[in-house]
């Protein structure tokens, strides 16, 4: 067995075609199984040997900017290390994914109390569990949400789309007027009640990685005193490896940019804790420094 098995689901994450940290989870952890249930080895030890290399694998070509997958990864791993059978790497696997579904759930039940009716919130790029708060919340409350396009690639365009099928009003607006929009300077018709984005990372001090503009956003809010509200599974917490801020082909930004033209692509950046009001997760709202007490508490295998 090859381990260029895998190549199809990198490259559907590495293209964005797999977008999203919980879609990118489950992507990866499905094709890790498909390998370990096609391994035809014998003895336990080896197919262990060869399940730890193929995580290894996995990890190496995925995204950099990934906790939730290498979460995920550990999870399975730690279980089949102890007890290695495809039976075992079916079960922890299905249960990761049963838990990022559940995660989601409570989160949208629990998140509903950051907004009210009436409300404008702004919100950018695309996270699964921040387009199901608001989904679910608008079955009970009425407001406006407001999105960035999310240049290059508008994953904007992905929320804008999931929120109108189910009826909510949407404004769109170009990233870079983002700050302003935020500020009072846009006008006091147009002043955001709170900023609701997700998180592809959060960091043990309480900050997170997330799409690229999202520091600028919070540091409007923070400086106009407009709550900001990060909604993410501290299954996302970040352990013992460092992540990285990937850097996206130039491409992406500019397809026929002059010769010689330096094109600097990053994928995400960082929201620093003094910029965020609340981390809503799947334990309610918690602030920005008890993220490592929570997740030692509940998840102490991603700390380890």
């Amino acid at each position: 067995m090859h381990y260029n098995s895998f190549n199809g689901v990198i490259r559907d994450i590495q293209s964005i075609k797999i977008q999203g940290a919980t879609a990118v989870a489950r992507a990866t952890l499905e094709a890790y199984v498909r390998f370990g249930s096609n391994l035809k080895i014998k003895k336990s030890q080896n197919w262990k040997h060869e399940m730890k290399v193929a995580m290894a694998y996995l990890l190496q070509h995925s995204r950099p900017t990934e906790p939730l997958t290498r979460n995920g990864l550990l999870f399975v791993w730690k279980r089949i290390n102890q007890q290695p059978s495809v039976f075992i790497l079916k079960k922890s696997a299905q249960e990761f994914i049963k838990l990022l579904a559940q995660t989601q759930s409570r989160i949208s039940l629990l998140g509903r109390a950051i907004i009210k009716s009436g409300d404008r919130i702004f919100t950018h790029c695309h996270s699964s569990t921040t387009e199901q708060l608001l989904i679910e919340t608008h079955r009970k409350k009425k407001f406006h949400v407001y999105t960035s396009e999310t240049r290059p690639l508008f994953q904007g365009r992905i929320t804008a789309k999931a929120l109108r099928t189910k009826g909510i009003p949407v404004t769109m607006i170009v990233d870079s007027a983002g700050p302003f929009l935020i500020s009072p300077a846009s006008g006091r018709d147009l002043m955001m009640n709170s900023v609701v984005i997700g998180a592809d990372a959060i960091m043990p001090d309480g900050s997170v990685l997330n799409k690229i503009g999202s520091f600028g956003l919070t540091l409007s809010a923070s400086v106009n005193h407009v709550p900001v509200y990060i909604v993410a599974s501290l299954l996302k917490c970040v352990g013992q490896i460092p992540v990285k801020i990937e850097k996206r082909p130039a491409k992406e930004v500019w397809a026929g940019a002059p010769a010689g033209l330096e094109i600097l692509n990053f994928a995400f950046d960082k929201v620093p804790a003094n910029q965020i009001t609340y981390l809503v997760t799947e334990f309610g709202l918690i602030e920005p420094r008890q993220v490592r007490q929570y997740a030692k508490k509940y998840y102490p295998w991603i700390l380890q």
